[in-house]
């Protein structure tokens, strides 16, 4: 077929450039009914692709013109036997693949992990599930694949089985062996579904480039249908989706009827046409497209990999739990949690103070220590909420260096110090940890900060008035009070 073409759009343009009198709904008939609040940020124009069944647009619940043509075009793209568009969401789609497969009292194996429609599918059906569970992943904290073996002892103790369901790649890249899911699948005469909303683009690897180590996509690996949210990598508008079939052991018929029961029956236009002009792209650019994204989230991880506090979920995390990982998905964690556990065992712990609040200050530093200019810039000016916390929470922070110093004077082993005084000390000083401007304006590096928090709360200041303010940073060449 001709994946130049974008049959759908083509005939909503050409339908508009005519301007027919439309006495149909939407009741807004283009842009005329449309408040001119919203119209002045969105031009016109798309509002007059907001269109229902009009003479040469088709109709979704029974295609026969462009919108079969379309519908054929995205099949031939991910290389399906068939391809619904879907304005109700992946919802929907994965609502109909259990509808379409098991019946009331039938048995369906559902990996533990699955969207919450599938719960929806599992009620409007009446069907039985039988839970499988994912592995999960020791060092990540992440929900890892459903492994196979898992698969076939469902099997075992399950034979009658009409099913299974399961999610790859899920919202954190992790995917399943499909391929060998499948097999086991087939052999005790099982469908295989797979809600494959967040792979979309896992269609476009190319041979001889990076991307050929990515997963590939589940109608690529046997699985008999998958539903796909266009609009989450592929670049459709939202709500709108594709549920491909992939074998002939789906009953199209059957399929095609739990579709009308879960599509409403004014489908937007709108979303259609996104559907079709992603599909477009795709065709023509998905593989270049593909690489570009691969590219920059392995120069994202490489960058992230710097900052002290922050993992990447990367390729060192395929093992045993995780069979494989779709790594254009950039996972972070920010490692908060584990420095307030260590924080709070060093502030409530037993030993010297000095050797304690040593320790803090270390790991307070190689938490902290190497943000760039950009991500506070970024925090302060678009996101001043999260940037608020931020700050309060570094304050807290310095608030329990105090805390341990003040530990230190009760305990007799620091000199009697104002501790209003040190706390401005610790502040002042310690904003050098996060502020790399705030050092380049002081020709200070971040040995000088240390060394000068090390000053502060190992010798203790002798006692001042609340009035004198805190002291100066060390210059090089002076003596440390």
């Amino acid at each position: 077929m001709e994946q130049r073409k974008t049959p759908l759009l083509d005939a909503i343009v050409d339908y508009t450039t005519n301007r027919p009198v439309y006495f149909k709904i939407p009741g807004h008939r283009y842009e005329k009914g449309i408040s001119p609040r919203w119209r002045q940020w969105t031009g016109d124009g798309i509002f007059r692709f907001d269109l229902t069944e009009a003479e040469g647009l088709d109709d979704l619940h029974e295609p026969e013109g462009v919108i079969r043509e379309a519908q054929e075009l995205a099949a031939e793209v991910f290389q399906a036997k068939k391809t619904y568009f879907l304005v109700n969401g992946t919802t929907c789609g994965n609502e109909a693949m259990v509808l379409a497969s098991v019946k009331e009292g039938e048995k369906i194996m559902v990996a533990r992990n699955a969207h919450k429609s599938v719960l929806m599918g599992l009620t409007l059906s009446g069907a039985v599930p039988v839970y499988l569970m994912p592995k999960q992943d020791p060092v990540t904290g992440l929900w890892g694949s459903l492994d196979p073996e898992t698969v076939e002892e469902g099997f075992r103790q399950y034979p009658d089985c009409k099913a299974v369901f399961l999610v790859s790649p899920t919202y954190y890249g992790v995917c399943s062996n499909i391929r060998s899911i499948a097999d086991i699948c087939h052999r005790h005469g099982a469908l295989l579904l797979v809600d494959e909303a967040h792979g979309g683009h896992l269609y476009f690897q190319k041979e001889g480039t990076a991307t050929e180590t990515l997963p590939r996509g589940a109608i690529l690996q046997d699985a008999d249908m998958c539903a796909q949210s266009m609009h989450k990598v592929t670049g459709s508008l939202t709500q709108s989706s594709l549920l491909h079939v992939g074998s002939d052991r789906v009953d199209l018929g059957r399929l095609e009827a739990c579709l009308h029961m879960v599509q409403s029956t004014s489908p937007s236009y709108l979303l259609m046409t996104s559907l079709d002009a992603a599909r477009y792209e795709l065709a023509l650019h998905g593989e270049e497209m593909l690489q570009r994204g691969l590219a920059l989230a392995q120069m994202a991880r490489e960058a992230m990999k710097k900052i002290p506090g922050i993992t990447c979920v990367g390729e060192a995390s395929r093992g045993k739990a995780i069979y494989n990982l779709d790594l254009v998905r950039l996972v972070m964690h920010w490692a908060m949690e584990r420095f307030d556990r260590k924080a709070e065992t060093l502030l409530h712990g037993e030993g010297p103070v000095n050797r304690r609040l040593m320790a803090f200050c270390g790991l307070f530093f190689d938490t902290f220590w190497y943000l760039p200019d950009a991500v506070n810039e970024d925090l302060e000016s678009r996101y001043e909420d999260i940037w608020k916390e931020w700050e309060s929470y570094r304050e807290s922070k310095f608030d329990d260096m105090v805390a341990l110093l003040k530990e230190g004077v009760d305990k007799g082993e620091y000199r009697k110090v104002n501790l209003p005084v040190v706390r401005q000390c610790v502040f002042y000083a310690a904003q050098g940890l996060t502020d790399p401007a705030f050092l380049r304006e002081m020709n200070m590096t971040g040995k000088d900060v240390l060394e000068i928090l090390e000053d502060i709360m190992l010798k203790g200041l002798e006692k001042q008035e609340h009035g004198q303010g805190p002291a100066a940073p060390v210059k090089e060449g002076e003596k440390s009070r």
